[in-house]
């Protein structure tokens, strides 16, 4: 994975900044080994190793890798939207069989999404009554002076 260049780090024993981000932890979110994530922000491999140990830093690892996920789900999200529109023209191809290709491939999509959307509601429902339960024990508990 070809890693953004960004300016050489300045290694101070804190998390260097740049640009508010700390670049070793911006090539480790983009998926770089710590060795190469060293090397591409300028600090030995032992300094990202004595980074990594801190929890904060991790967290600013995860931070960062979770913006670039977001980021290339809204891309995503656009393309889907433009991947409909094509199947949909194609549906009034001239070609038979391009235009069954377009309509089983969106009868396949619909109802993998209602699959998708009756399981994230029963999972949903689940989550809540679960939540209820142990409200109610914690409750119980409360009551029962075990808490």
């Amino acid at each position: 994975m070809a890693a953004t260049q960004h300016p050489p780090d300045q290694d101070s024993g804190e998390i260097a900044q740049w640009k508010g981000e700390p670049r070793g932890a911006l090539y480790l979110a983009e998926g770089l080994s710590i060795v190469e994530a060293a090397r591409q922000a300028g600090v030995s491999e032992r300094t990202l190793r004595r980074r990594l140990a801190r929890p904060d830093y991790r967290a600013e690892v995860a931070q960062l890798r979770g913006k670039m996920l977001d980021a290339a789900l809204g891309q995503l999200i656009a393309a889907t939207t433009a991947a409909v529109a094509v199947l949909v023209n194609l549906l009034e191809a001239k070609s038979e069989t391009v235009r069954l290709g377009a309509a089983s491939r969106i009868l396949e999509h619909a109802l993998e999404l209602r699959e998708l959307t009756e399981v994230e509601g029963r999972v949903q429902s689940l989550e809540q009554v679960l939540l209820k339960a142990t409200h109610t024990e914690e409750i119980r508990l409360t009551v029962a002076g075990g808490v």
